[in-house]
Order: structure tokens, then C-alpha cells, then sequence
């Protein structure tokens, strides 16, 4: 059978040799030999609906291959594979290309047209997509896409499906689409990696093209032609702050001007990751000045840290116009403390001091006067005490210029960024472990600001025998009114509850935990009559003291009355002894801090002084000198 010869002659470069057709390689091969090295290409002659022939090597020349193939007369189509290496690795498949069908007659050569584009993931056992992402290996080598890697940037699109293999903020691409136009509308993007860059400025929406037509207004430049829709005049904005770059706090807001010729039917400040809207926040005007409401105000919680964002702005016809900037969030709370630690009732005048501090350093404290009703403090009634640009504020209040009645002292402390610390509208305070009083702070920009409440002080102005009171202050009243009902019951025992550092237990307590009081009680042993006199705090909502008197009390009473009473020490001294002994705790006015002074008869014949604070209990000689009986335990 005498045989006809398929010509098989391309180049890599262009140009021609003399007796030889040259034939344009694909595209991506030319750029391949920017990352692959050995370049081999085998030729494959497949007899229409036949089994292929047998692989044929080509020869290289230089960066050309070509060969002849034998072949019977009849229809064919030929199909060259080639493979190289990468990264000193493989020999890898890089691509099938296949030519045209065409007819081998008997005697004459043949030079196939290849008219198609190269096939970069092949046939089975090819291996051009060995991770199974639906983009070939030579095409991720284009794209910078990770060849081992089926989503390169963990966005969750497979690189054969993702419009940016390797950007996370891209889509996906459209049914009709592949990675040369994603979004499957006709027109390539300018930025593929090879062949003549495409014209769609922007692939991955099929409503911008070339071909579309240009809504003047809406901001959006459907025809890829910006000077479609030049004679139109837009509203122009200039930003005003934050700076570029700038670090802004919670409390700042975002401000610009813009002018324009129509009025403005929308205006807007949206915040940005990459080209996602992470939120967006409506800007109001006065004058040509528009502002955003504070950013503690958006939707979301904004990440610390550089924020792109734009000022976009709407005409009433529609134009729209944008100026973008980056500001730095700065989103920390500053941190303030307050002395005394607690106020109380309070009848001549004294100092109080802010202590605030910021990482960006403060700008203001500002101490405020609240009245207190039903244990809420009203900060929409509230009075600037005192003022101060730096830390500490010290200022002097005088309770003789207020009228009678119970107010709470707050802070409000400013940062150079504008983070605030101030308390949450109207509220009732909470205790704090340390027996001070604080109020949840405004802050909003983070989902946990981690920061302590904002500290309140409370002022009792005009009822002095509900002052912190220490055991002496109301014994001898106590005596008169017991007397009053019963002269012969005598003094069998003290109680505070709530006992503080100082001694007092704090009685002028308008807030917060209830069950604090001194009791005094006495005892008719004869007929059984016992008689409580109690100085409760304000937050039990007594009117004190209360007398109570039970007659025949069947449970008796199992002390004794006091030996001398004019020798026990009052409770301050007693606070000190305590504390100052080895192991004991310290008292911080909650309920759990008891202090209670009894006769121990018949187990001795000392007035002794029992104390509880913290699970620790303590008992000692309740006069001078003071002796140790038991130590904490």
C-alpha cells in the first residue's frame, strides 16, 4: 500500500523556513516557556471513528517541533500532546490540541489546520487536572493558581469555577462563562494571561460589557466607556474627616461636602472589605455638609484596624458620585477610677478625684450630679460638676448648697480619638466586688470591650442619722428607746450587717444590696420580753429605727447582759484588730460582713466580739485590751 505524509510543522517562534509551512502555536504554550523547561510534543493521527495511532515523537528544532506521520488515504484528525517540566518536577500533560478534520490522499502531504484551542485537561489518564479543580495544570501555571490545590485561595470555589483563583474577594463564574469570560457575556477580560486582552472592565457581571448601554447617574460604567456619560454633571464630594489614614474612636462620625447641582436624594457612607459592603450608614446634611451618625452606631462590629470606606452621594436625577478613603479604628475604652470609694452621707464639703487613662491618650473628664429616685440614677436630669482636659479632675463639692436628697457622682471621659466611657442612659448601679458602685458602660464598637463598669459614687445630702454609722453612733438612742418600752431589759447583744473597712456600716446606702443594719438587742430575763431596735439602710425602705417588741418570747435568750458597756470598743477598732490579724479578710459592706458582740456566759465571762467576713471568723475580748480568742478559720 503506498502511503501519503501528513506534514506536522509548527513553530514556537514566528516566522518561516524555506520548504516549511509554519503554524501558530497555541497561546498559552508561548507563555508556558516563562515557567516550563523541556518542552516535548507527540504526535497522535486518529482515523475518523478509528482507534488513535500510535504516539509519534516529534523533533524539536530550536523552539519548533515538526515531523512527518505516515497515514493510509482517508479522514483524519491529528492531535499533538505536549508535556515539560515545572519546577525541575514532572514531565507534566500540559495540553491536547487537535486539528480540523482533513483527507490524506494517496501521494500528496498534508498540513493539518488547527483551528481549535488547546485542551488543557485532556482525556482520561492525561493527568491535566490531577487536583481535580476543573482548571487545567499549564492554566493554573497562568493564573498563579496552586497546582496541587483545588481552591487556592480557600474561598470556597474551586479554581476551574473561581473568576480570581487566587483572590478570595472574587466569584464565581457564570454557567456560560470560563475563566476568560467569567461572567459568560461575550467579552474577555482585559487581564488574561494570554492572547490580546479583552475588553470587559468588569468580568464578573454580565451587565458590563462593551456592548451595554451606559445609564447615565446610577454611578456604574456599564459600557466600559467612562466618557459615555462626561456632559453629565455629577454631585462632587470632598471629605472632610476623618483624614486619611487617620485613627477615629467609637464616637466619631464621617463627614463631607458635597456640592451639586440638583438636590442630593441620597447620601451615604459605605464600609468596605475589598469590593464586599460590609455595612452602610445614611448621611445627614446641614448645609453642604453631610454627616454619619457616630460609627458605634453601624450595624455590624467593624475590625480594628485599617477601614477602606466611601462617601457616596445621589442626585435627584440619579448621578451618583463616590470618594473613597481609609480610616484607622481605634476602638479602645478608656479606663477611670474614682476616690473617695464610697461618699454616703455627707454634710460638710469634700474633694473628689477622676483618674482616667487611654492608650490615645484623654482629652476631657467631665464629673456630672445625678439625681436619684427609687434607686435609679438620672442622667437625663444630670448637672455638670466639674470639668478638666487632662487626668486627674479634683473638685470640691459642698452638700450644704443641694437641696436634701440622694445623688449619684459620674464620670464621662474622652479619648484624643474620640472613644467615650459614660454610662448607659438612666440606670440603676451594680456593686462591684469591692463594694463600690458602677454602671454598665456605652460602648458599642466591640463585641466585648473587656472594660470595667463606669465608676458612681453616691451623695446622701439631709439625713444624718442615716449616715455610715459605727456601733457607738446609735447605742445610746438605742438604750433610750428600749428603756421606753421595758426599763429593766437589758443589753444582750450588737449586730452589723455590712460592715466596711472603716467600721461603718453603710446606712446611707440608697442603691444596691439591701440587709444592712446595726440591731440592738435587749432582754427582760423576768418576763421573757425581748426588744430589737434596728437602724436599717436606705435600700430596705425602712423608716428607722425600728423598735420591734416581743412579749414571752418562749425561745428565751442564751446571753447574758453585758458585763460593762462602757468598756467595749467600738466597731472601727474592732475593723482594725480584725484585719490586721494574720489570715483574716477584708471587709467590702457586703451582706456576708457580720459583726456581732454578745456575753459568751457560762462558756466564760467576757463580752466577746464575733466577726464573719469572707467565710473567715474571728472572736476576741470585745474590750481593752483586745485578746485574741481565735484566729481566722
Amino acid at each position: 500500500m503506498r502511503w501519503a505524509y501528513v506534514l506536522v510543522a509548527f513553530g514556537l517562534l514566528s516566522g518561516c523556513e524555506r520548504g516549511r509551512t509554519r503554524i501558530d502555536p497555541p497561546g498559552q504554550l508561548a507563555r508556558a516557556l516563562e515557567r516550563v523547561t523541556e518542552l516535548t510534543a507527540t504526535a497522535q493521527l486518529r482515523p475518523v471513528d478509528s482507534a488513535m495511532f500510535e504516539s509519534q515523537a516529534l523533533e524539536a528544532e530550536g523552539a519548533s517541533f515538526s515531523g512527518f506521520v505516515e497515514a493510509a488515504p482517508g479522514d483524519y484528525t491529528l492531535e499533538i500532546v505536549f508535556r515539560g517540566r515545572y519546577d525541575g518536577a514532572g514531565p507534566y500533560f500540559l495540553g491536547r490540541w487537535a486539528s480540523n478534520r482533513f483527507t490524506v490522499v494517496q501521494g500528496d502531504a498534508v498540513t493539518p489546520v488547527f483551528a481549535t484551542p488547546l485542551d488543557t485537561i485532556g482525556r482520561d489518564g492525561d493527568g491535566g487536572d490531577d487536583d481535580a479543580d476543573g482548571l487545567g495544570l499549564l492554566d493554573e501555571l497562568l493564573f498563579g493558581a496552586d497546582i496541587a490545590d483545588d481552591d487556592t485561595d480557600d474561598d470556597g470555589i474551586p479554581d476551574g469555577d473561581d473568576c480570581r483563583p487566587t483572590q478570595t474577594s472574587a466569584g464565581r463564574a457564570a454557567r456560560t462563562g470560563q475563566l476568560e469570560d467569567c461572567d459568560g457575556d461575550g467579552e474577555l477580560r482585559p487581564d488574561r494571561p494570554v492572547g490580546t486582552a479583552g475588553r470587559d472592565c468588569n468580568d464578573e457581571d454580565a451587565t458590563i460589557n462593551p456592548a451595554a448601554e451606559d445609564v447615565c447617574g446610577d454611578g456604574i460604567d456599564q459600557d466600559c466607556n467612562p466618557e459615555t456619560c462626561a456632559d453629565e454633571s455629577r454631585p462632587v464630594i470632598t471629605i472632610l474627616e476623618p483624614d486619611d489614614g487617620e485613627s477615629v474612636g467609637c464616637s466619631r462620625d464621617v463627614r463631607a461636602r458635597i456640592q451639586s447641582e440638583l438636590p442630593i436624594a441620597n447620601a451615604e457612607v459605605v464600609f468596605l472589605d475589598g469590593a464586599n459592603v460590609v455595612d452602610r450608614m445614611t448621611m445627614q446634611a446641614n448645609g453642604d455638609v453631610y454627616a454619619s451618625p457616630p460609627l458605634a452606631d453601624t450595624s455590624v462590629f467593624l475590625d480594628l484596624g485599617a477601614q477602606s470606606y466611601e462617601v457616596r452621594a445621589t442626585d435627584m436625577r440619579g448621578r451618583t458620585s463616590t470618594a473613597a478613603r481609609t480610616m484607622d479604628l481605634a476602638f479602645e475604652v478608656p479606663v477611670a477610677t474614682m476616690t473617695p470609694n464610697m461618699v454616703g452621707y455627707r454634710d460638710a464639703p469634700f474633694d473628689v478625684t477622676v483618674q482616667a487613662s487611654a492608650a490615645a491618650g484623654i482629652t476631657s473628664i467631665v464629673l456630672y450630679r445625678a439625681p436619684v429616685m427609687d434607686d435609679e440614677v438620672n442622667l437625663s436630669d444630670a448637672t455638670e460638676v466639674a470639668r478638666t482636659t487632662s487626668s486627674p479632675l479634683t473638685t470640691t463639692i459642698d452638700p450644704t448648697m443641694l437641696p436634701d436628697g440622694a445623688y449619684a457622682l459620674v464620670p464621662v471621659v474622652t479619648d484624643a480619638v474620640g472613644n467615650v466611657l459614660e454610662a448607659d442612659g438612666d440606670f440603676i448601679p451594680d456593686t462591684r466586688m469591692d463594694g463600690t458602685l458602677g454602671s454598665d458602660a456605652v460602648y458599642w464598637c466591640l463585641f466585648d470591650s473587656g472594660e470595667d463598669n463606669v465608676p458612681v459614687r453616691l451623695l446622701i445630702v439631709g439625713a444624718p442619722s442615716l449616715a455610715p454609722a459605727k456601733m457607738r453612733d446609735h447605742l445610746q438612742e438605742a438604750i433610750d428607746l428600749a428603756a421606753a418600752r421595758d426599763p429593766v431589759a437589758d443589753l444582750v447583744e450588737v449586730r452589723g450587717f455590712g460592715l466596711r473597712s472603716d467600721g461603718t456600716v453603710p446606712l446611707d446606702e440608697r442603691t444596691g444590696d439591701g440587709g444592712k443594719w446595726w440591731r440592738y438587742v435587749f432582754f427582760n430575763f423576768t418576763d421573757d420580753r425581748r426588744i430589737e431596735v434596728t437602724w436599717f439602710s436606705l435600700a430596705d425602705g425602712e423608716d428607722s429605727p425600728v423598735v420591734e417588741v416581743t412579749e414571752n418570747d418562749q425561745f428565751g435568750f442564751a446571753y447574758a447582759p453585758f458585763g460593762d458597756i462602757s468598756a467595749l470598743e467600738d466597731s472601727d477598732v474592732i475593723a482594725a484588730a480584725y484585719e490586721a490579724a494574720n489570715g483574716c479578710g477584708m471587709f467590702t459592706g457586703s451582706e456576708d460582713d457580720d459583726m456581732r458582740y454578745e456575753n459568751d456566759d457560762p462558756f466564760s465571762t467576757n463580752d466577746v466580739v464575733y466577726v464573719t467576713a469572707q467565710d473567715l471568723t474571728w472572736k476576741a475580748t470585745a474590750a481593752t485590751p483586745i485578746t485574741e480568742i481565735f484566729m481566722c478559720e
